[in-house]
Parts: C-alpha cells; structure tokens; sequence
C-alpha cells in the first residue's frame, strides 16, 4: 500500500498524540521513552515535531507513531491513515509502552540538514529510478520509507539548489566544488540515485549518491565531510537485547531492512564511528561482511573496537553462491 507522506506529516502532531493517549496539557509532557519525573518531552506543532531533552529522541508523526506503538513505519503510517485520513480499518488503540532504560546516542542537529531536507523533499523519485532500484531487488515500499530520490539532470536541479541557498552554503555542505576551469559546480554531473542518511531524531544529515549508469567512482560521497552510519534512525524503534545487524554499504543494508531486520551500514570500516558504541551495548551485534578478503578485514575491525571495551560481536558468513547480502535478495527476488 502506497501512503501520502506529505500528507500524513502535516497532521497536527499534537493531536496525534492525543489520539495515542498522551496526555497533552502544556507544552511539555513526561516522556513516555524512559523515567522521568520532570517533563521534557515538547511538541512543536509548527515543524510537525517531538523532542524529548531528557533521551535525544524525537522526530515527526510517524516516528512518534512508531515509538509509543512499537509497530514498524508501514503500519504506523496506516494506523494514521486510518484514524485521520478516511481510511477504512479498525483504529488500533495502544496501551503506554513500558518505560525501559537504554544509552541513547546524543545528537546534535546537523548545520547543513536544512538544506539536505529541501534537496531530499524537493527532489522525486522516476520511473527509470524506481525500475533501476527494482532491479537490484528492493521493493516500492522500501524506496518510500527510506526516501530514496533520483535526479535525472543534476545540473538543472543544482541551479534551483543555487538560487535557494548560495554557492557558500553549497561548497560547506559538500554539494558543490570549486572547479578550476568550470567554478562553482554540483558535485553529480551524472543521473544519480539519492540515499539520504536519516539520523535518530529523523533529521538528514547527510546524502550518498549512485551513478545510474555505472560509471566509476559509482558512488559519491559530499566533499569535504566525514561519511556517518546509515539507518541510525532505527535504534528508536529497538528494545533490549534486540538482534542488530552491520553492513558495509547500502545496498546491503537496505536489503537487510527489506528482509526485515534491523540494519545499519557502515560506508567502509575506516568510516565506523567508535563514539556509537555505547549506543549499540545493549544489543546483539551480527555484521554481515561480503565474501571476500575486504569483508574479512571489515569484520575483524569492527570486532576490535566493540572487543576494546568488552562487547562482544558475531559474525553471520552468507552462503557459499552470494558475494554479498543484496545478491542474496535478489536471488530470492527471483525465485
């Protein structure tokens, strides 16, 4: 089922909380996250978004959905269809999630979100982008959650990026370079598939980039900027003691997400961040490492800096026949 994303984070997030039972009576509420005995959860009805200052946690409609409920984004964003939107089913009603206590990542907003999220909600995504993501297994539900984008004619796009925010802002954030014969250019020349990087309090906070037309380097990363874990955002959704996988690289890890786990990737082992660590203790790490010498070294990386302060991982080996975790989907696509 294909839902209007727009549409549903619009809906007053206030009032989404009243519908889930939260008792909103000023402007702060006690967090329904962990314990607390002085609110510090607050509600900004004008940017559609909750924050907790007590866990780091917040986001929109349907994260807040997703976090009191414990369901996934695909039925969050039904049940706010449905109780908002005219849709037809029964509205589940969702007794207060138990408080539990866990290390949550500290975040700070990123200085160049902003103009990540116009890019990403500015931006669609086509029918050749959508038949090229098919092709390499991952479903349209997949692509709408993660909020996958392509431009087919960056240069164009970037001209409206331009005008919008200046080629000082643009060359800060990573999205443009300075070239010696050219000047002020976009950083995508190519048509490019988009993966915006979704952090825990759902702001983006950065984008990779994927030649469609396979061109090397086939992916592109921002200038100048260090390459964060991808799908951070849902640890918001986890519980103690949940199973959480470890890829290197999206395809991989979005393959994992569509299978149905929870999933982050790493984009290279030199680009793991140490200060997550604390953040993943309290659940069971597997990394899944390609098939080859670099996924050996990816794995035993990460295994010394989780063994550097006494955690544990496990290591998952794919069958024989697959590389990798998304040639793995794609078989099973097929059969």
């Amino acid at each position: 089922m294909k839902f209007d994303l727009n549409r549903l984070r619009e809906l007053s997030i206030t009032e989404v909380a009243i519908k889930l039972g939260i008792e909103v009576k000023r402007k702060k509420v006690l967090c329904f996250m962990h314990e607390e005995n002085t609110p510090s959860l607050e509600f900004d009805e004008k940017k559609g978004m909750f924050f907790c200052h007590g866990c780091n946690q917040g986001g929109d409609v349907i994260t807040l959905v997703e976090k009191y409920s414990g369901s996934n984004f695909l039925s969050s964003c039904s049940w706010l269809e449905n109780a908002f939107l005219g849709g037809t089913a029964n509205i589940q009603q969702f007794s207060s999630p138990s408080l539990k206590k866990r290390v949550i990542p500290k975040i700070e907003i990123h200085a160049n979100s902003e103009i990540y999220e116009w890019l990403i909600s500015h931006a669609t995504i086509s029918k050749s982008g959508i038949d090229y993501l098919k092709n390499r297994g991952f479903k349209e539900s997949i692509i709408e959650q993660m909020q996958i984008r392509d431009l087919q004619h960056p240069s164009i796009f970037f001209e409206d990026l331009r005008k919008k925010w200046g080629d000082d802002q643009l060359l800060n954030c990573g999205l443009a370079k300075n070239h010696d014969k050219y000047g002020i250019t976009s950083i995508w020349w190519d048509p490019v598939i988009l993966f915006p990087f979704i952090d825990p309090v759902s702001r983006v906070n950065y984008i990779q980039a994927r030649r469609i037309n396979n061109k090397e380097p086939k992916y592109l990363n921002l200038i100048g900027l260090i390459k964060p874990t991808y799908n951070l955002s849902c640890l918001q959704q986890m519980k103690l003691g949940d199973h959480l996988f470890i890829c290197e690289g999206i395809p991989d890890t979005l393959s994992m997400i569509q299978l149905g786990y929870y999933c982050i990737g790493v984009l290279g082992a030199s680009s793991f961040d140490k200060s997550l660590i604390p953040a993943l203790m309290d659940f069971e790490i597997i990394v899944i490492p390609d098939r080859d010498d670099a996924g050996e070294r990816f794995f035993q990386k990460l295994r010394s800096e989780f063994n550097s302060v006494g955690k544990s991982i496990a290591k998952r080996q794919l069958p024989n026949n697959f590389k990798d975790v998304n040639e793995y989907l794609r078989s099973n696509s097929r059969n």
